[in-house]
């Protein structure tokens, strides 16, 4: 892989990579041509909708959220490399304070037994809901229901979860990784922990305080539009402008 990957590579004017993460492996790879760092762009319109309330009520009652709990979530494959299993061993903790709070793991995979089974040995059933597989149009249901969003996965080449998560409103509370610079911008739009301590910090930082929350969730969606497909079309094209122009003058 890292030979063929040089080989191919070393053909090309310019490389585009979508996070400093995957510019990281790159160079480890030994690739010398210029690399430009351009997150891809994604349909933000269907994340920043809001839910109706309707819909909003039906969805928090086939999961048996009541209206008072509150609702964290994380989404994607559940695959051991995203690391759902620590998120439940640092809640377990939180739960253990009474409080009432729903972690919503909208997903499936080959983790999923293995996960449920953990869920069980720990006695979170009453906090922890899985939802299975979601169609990719109703993905974005689910991210409106929740307040935060959560992972502790190192394995992302770019999250673009994180993205989603932020376009719907939701402030990041997410296990620091390379992949993160640039999107988090702490004590703003989310925080990064890496031990217990910084991880029930700000998760209970935000969720006892609603007005910072609430500024979080603006400064969320904020964000998120720097990974429009409009912005990520803007600097490709620049880019490509750039490399005809440098031919020409070369030429």
């Amino acid at each position: 892989v890292v030979m063929m990957t040089r080989f191919v590579l070393s053909r090309a004017e310019e490389v585009i990579v979508p996070t400093n993460k995957v510019m990281g492996v790159l160079k480890s790879y030994g690739v010398r041509r210029a690399i430009v760092e351009i997150p891809t762009g994604i349909k933000l319109e269907r994340f920043e909708k809001d839910l109706e309330q309707e819909e909003r009520s039906a969805l928090r009652k086939t999961w048996g959220i009541e209206p008072s709990d509150r609702v964290i979530l994380t989404v994607g494959r559940l695959g051991r490399e995203k690391n759902i299993h620590e998120l439940l061993e640092r809640l377990k903790p939180i739960f253990d304070q009474g409080k009432k709070i729903i972690f919503l793991i909208v997903g499936d995979g080959p983790a999923r037994e293995e996960l449920e089974a953990r869920v069980r040995e720990l006695g979170l059933e009453e906090h922890v809901r899985f939802t299975g597989m979601v169609a990719p149009e109703k993905v974005s249901s689910y991210y409106h229901l929740g307040e935060l969003f959560i992972s502790a996965s190192t394995s992302e080449t770019q999250g673009l979860t994180y993205i989603e998560a932020m376009a719907s409103g939701l402030p990041l509370v997410v296990k620091q990784d390379d992949c993160l610079k640039g999107v988090v911008d702490e004590g703003s739009n989310g925080y990064t922990f890496i031990g217990q301590e910084d991880f029930e910090e700000h998760l209970l930082d935000l969720l006892e305080d609603r007005g910072k929350l609430k500024e979080f969730q603006e400064k969320a969606r904020l964000k998120a539009r720097s990974y429009s497909e409009e912005a990520f079309g803007n600097q490709v094209e620049a880019l490509y402008e750039r490399v005809i122009e440098s031919h020409r003058r070369s030429g």
